[in-house]
């Protein structure tokens, strides 16, 4: 069987231009820092073979070939230098195939990596898959990604996948050819130096130990969120980013405010925003004294006056505009895009003349809609939410906030969860700001059981459920702003 590395340029690569001597291939703007490569002097016989590699690749040997015969020493010294250009712009995908077939494609997502070695593979030396490595589907497809690096490989037959999965264990190249007899040991080799480029695999010594363990950096980053990182900023992918509108015109955006969940409905109390402007106490008092309260007074609890100030001065919508795209609303937090995906569902276990259960906060009408009395499930986020405050006092009310996940998503690709969790930060902090003004005690929680509220407010969790939370209640007598500074709330 014979082993062959073809060379093809990206498939999200186009054309963009095309003279007589001239062609400027044009790729995605998400993966690379320059989106355009003019080359230039390009002859009939150089065409052909950027043609060949625009649609499903050739070998350098058969590049070479075929330009030195037509244009002779001066054509391959310009067919090198277009290799090189699209080496530099991480242009140019590797497929390792054997008799024609192809087994795995080795394909760059973004610059900024390692520059790609044919040669990276020590046949001495033992190797293991990253615990970071992630295999997933693909259309009709199987992809290998690994967030330590800035590519992708696209596993094409049964045989490449199960090299993939034997990779698991430490192995040489030599062991995975005994294991594998339904390849040739160059094909093998060949698919080891394509994990190898794309940072999937980790080199592992006499003693067991992967180069990826001893590195105490990466030893502190959990799978997901090493993976969350690198997919939702620039460097390490090639997907689409940003304002895309993935779905205009197939469905339908969200409204920017929910509908009603309930005929029961709870007016709150409005406060005078402009006589809070003019003798609420000073702004850097209140960045200043901001803390974490985790005691409460349990003769007085919070009333619904106070609640009905707080949601109304922290999460009301000020203005709302309608648009084919879905609306923009804006309220007293920041929010990506003005799309403001997140919703505060009260849970109240004691406040002055509102009944204990769960609500839905209405931020147009500034009311409360009722979604639940006091079942099991707000008795156990109830509390879950003390022993996440270190069983200090017993929550009055817990505010979880939800996210409908695709008012975000229908507009951003890629970057939606990161601005639902940035929005969620900008609300916390004016939670905190305007709690600490009223005199009142916030503990944001840095965790929460989303299937949990799913299920007690009966909501879709892919559509709608928990991103955050915090516990509000009144101040215990005599509680110092300062006082409770050091005791960081348990995740």
């Amino acid at each position: 069987m014979d082993t062959t590395v073809l060379l093809s340029i990206r498939k999200d690569v186009s054309v963009a231009e095309e003279t007589a001597d001239q062609l400027t291939l044009l790729a995605p703007f998400a993966s690379l820092s320059f989106t355009t490569l003019t080359l230039k002097q390009v002859t009939p016989a150089l065409r052909a073979g950027l043609a060949a590699l625009l649609d499903g690749g050739a070998s350098q040997d058969q590049l070479t070939a075929s330009v030195l015969e037509a244009d002779g020493i001066s054509g391959l010294y310009r067919l090198n230098f277009y290799l090189r250009k699209l080496f530099e712009r991480s242009l140019l995908c590797h497929t390792v195939s054997v008799d024609g077939r192809p087994l795995a494609t080795f394909s760059p997502l973004a610059d900024f990596g390692q520059p790609y070695r044919a040669d990276a593979v020590d046949s001495t030396k033992t190797y293991v898959l990253s615990r970071f490595a992630c295999c997933r589907r693909e259309k009709d497809g199987m992809v290998l990604e690994c967030p330590l690096g800035h590519a992708q490989v696209q596993l094409h037959t049964p045989e490449a996948v199960a090299l993939v999965a034997e990779l698991a264990r430490p192995a040489t190249c030599d062991q995975l050819a005994a294991q594998h007899t339904e390849l040739p040991a160059t094909a093998i080799t060949g698919i080891v130096n394509l994990l190898l480029n794309a940072q999937a695999l980790s080199e592992v010594d006499a003693e067991g130990k992967s180069a990826e363990e001893a590195n105490s950096t990466l030893a502190q980053w959990e799978f997901h969120d090493l993976l969350f990182h690198s997919r939702s900023r620039l460097g390490r992918h090639n997907n689409p980013f940003g304002k895309t509108y993935s779905f205009e015109e197939k469905i339908p955006p969200l409204p920017p405010v929910k509908p009603a969940m309930s005929d029961v409905i709870i007016p709150l109390f409005k406060p005078d925003i402009q006589a809070l402007k003019e003798n609420d106490i000073p702004f850097s008092r209140v960045l200043e004294e901001r803390r974490s309260l985790r005691n409460y007074d349990d003769e007085q609890p919070i009333t619904d006056v106070q609640l009905g100030e707080f949601l109304y001065r922290t999460a009301r919508v000020k203005e709302m505009y309608h648009d084919e795209k879905g609306g923009v609303t804006f309220r007293p937090y920041p929010g990506g895009g003005a799309l403001q995906s997140l919703e505060i569902y009260p849970v109240i276990d004691r406040c002055a003349n509102i009944p204990s259960g769960l609500y839905h906060y209405d931020p147009l009408n500034h009311q409360l809609e009722k979604v639940s009395d006091r079942s099991v499930h707000v008795e156990t986020m109830l509390q879950m939410a003390w022993h996440s405050i270190l069983e200090t006092s017993r929550p009055q009310i817990l505010l979880v906030i939800a996210s409908r996940f695709q008012r975000v998503q229908w507009k951003y690709s890629s970057i939606a969860y990161s601005v639902i969790l940035k929005d969620l930060g900008g609300l916390y902090q004016t939670m905190y700001l305007v709690a600490t003004a009223m005199g009142l005690a916030p503990c944001a929680l840095g965790g929460g059981h989303s299937d949990l509220f799913a299920a007690a407010a009966n909501l879709d969790y892919f559509a709608e459920t928990s991103v955050g939370a915090l516990v509000l209640g009144s101040r215990a007598k005599g509680t110092d702003m300062l006082a409770d500074h050091s005791r960081p709330s348990e995740h």
